[in-house]
């Protein structure tokens, strides 16, 4: 089974696309969620080598380790938990499209990291550095689960498990940004901080997070956050909590994750897939972080090939994330006159040994060399304007590569 295929797909609908205004991602940095401490600090490449700061991420890790460096894109464009109700199977990726509605790695039931909280007022902080968006930021919403709840490593979350009401729902609009106390835009480091209260609880609990944009994106990410609430200080240690079970997940339940060939087998959707809502995405790319890096973030490469200019067309390639055998790469295809075009195709070939296994965003086709042209909802561009489509691909033995790109 290849599993260097992305799965794209989600609650209602099974599609690749997405707005051509959706470039954020995000997670909860602190206090941290699951793709936090698995994904944004420990890679699967650092389980393999030993390096891993968390060793525990082998787990999750185990039956779709590329699953793993998508930990920006955990997301789904609808309206989320509260409008939609206890809709997924998954709880963590609430069946998150970039894994066509299948179990993400954090929805596994391993012995996560767990986060000591004192319980009362917690700031919860989201890193959106790979893409901030502020200006369409709509709302964050927290559940939590309910008093009496024992988590059991091998034993799957279920809504179930939750109360039926977020604890904390906190609306935002940037545009006036004093009308939302609780919510706090850091624009500078790319972080949202939100305030919210902490029901009354003891011991080890789950909390459901999600921040959601507006539209016509609605974009909504979405994450869950191990802790345990017992009066001490507030700290992302990342500890294991004794009040959790010992038992292991059975290889069988580890194997779970991963869909079959035949639901990855296709590099482009189908045009059925396309049409029955409005425009999602199999987000498993990673725009380059526009503050500073730090320690936990992904090794992201900023290089990118030379923009090619044709018939009021720049298209620039970027590699935006890449590890031992693979990489996620973009292309931007900016209109650079002052009037709206529609349509536009994207060609290009690398000289080495990358190649692509997967795209969203675009129609794609080829095997080196490669054309992407647009969907529907993304072919007209305004004077400026700048749309992105995204694929990942194997370096098979090589580097990442940053071809010159045609467009027209």
């Amino acid at each position: 089974m290849n599993k260097n295929f992305i799965q794209a797909g989600g609650v209602g609908a099974a599609l690749l696309a997405f707005s051509a205004m959706s470039f954020g991602h995000g997670f909860v940095e602190s206090p941290g969620a699951r793709n936090y401490f698995c994904g944004a600090v420990t890679k699967p490449d650092q389980v393999g080598n030993g390096t891993a700061k968390y060793p525990a991420c082998g787990d999750a890790f185990a039956g779709d380790p590329n699953g793993g460096y998508s930990y920006m894109s955990v997301l789904n464009h609808h309206l989320g938990r509260k409008v939609l109700g206890p809709v997924s199977k998954n709880v963590c990726g609430f069946d998150s499209e970039t894994w066509q509605g299948g179990k993400t790695p954090w929805d596994n039931s391993i012995n996560w990291p767990v986060n000591n909280i004192s319980g009362g007022t917690q700031v919860f902080t989201w890193d959106i550095s790979n893409g901030p968006h502020f200006d369409d930021s709509a709302d964050f919403r927290y559940w939590i689960t309910k008093p009496g709840f024992v988590y059991q490593v091998g034993r799957e979350l279920t809504w179930s498990d939750f109360e039926d009401e977020p604890f904390c729902d906190l609306p935002y609009n940037d545009d006036n940004p004093s009308a939302y106390p609780n919510v706090s835009a850091n624009k500078a480091a790319a972080r949202i901080s939100t305030t919210c209260t902490i029901p009354s609880r003891t011991g080890r609990h789950v909390i459901y997070a999600e921040w959601g944009r507006e539209p016509p994106t609605y974009e909504r990410f979405h994450g869950c956050i191990d802790v345990q609430i017992g009066g001490g200080s507030n700290s992302s240690s990342g500890t294991v909590s004794s009040s959790r079970s010992s038992v292991t997940p059975s290889s069988a339940a580890r194997s779970s994750i991963t869909p079959s060939s035949a639901a990855r087998s296709s590099v482009a959707p189908s045009s059925a897939a396309r049409s029955s809502v409005a425009p999602s995405s199999a987000a498993r790319s990673s725009v380059a972080p526009s503050s500073a890096p730090t320690s936990s973030r992904p090794s992201s490469a900023a290089s990118s090939s030379t923009p090619n200019n044709t018939a009021g067309l720049s298209c620039t390639y970027v590699v935006t994330n890449s590890w031992g055998t693979g990489f996620t790469g973009a292309i931007r295809v900016t209109n650079t006159g002052t009037s709206s075009r529609t349509g536009w195709t994207a060609s290009w070939q690398f000289a080495g040994s990358n190649r692509i296994t997967s795209a969203w965003n675009s129609t794609f086709s080829g095997s080196n060399p490669y054309t992407a042209s647009n969907l529907g909802w993304n072919g007209t561009l305004a004077g400026g304007q700048t749309i992105e489509f995204g694929f990942q691909g194997d370096t098979n033995g090589g580097t990442a590569e940053t071809p010159a790109v045609t467009c027209r």
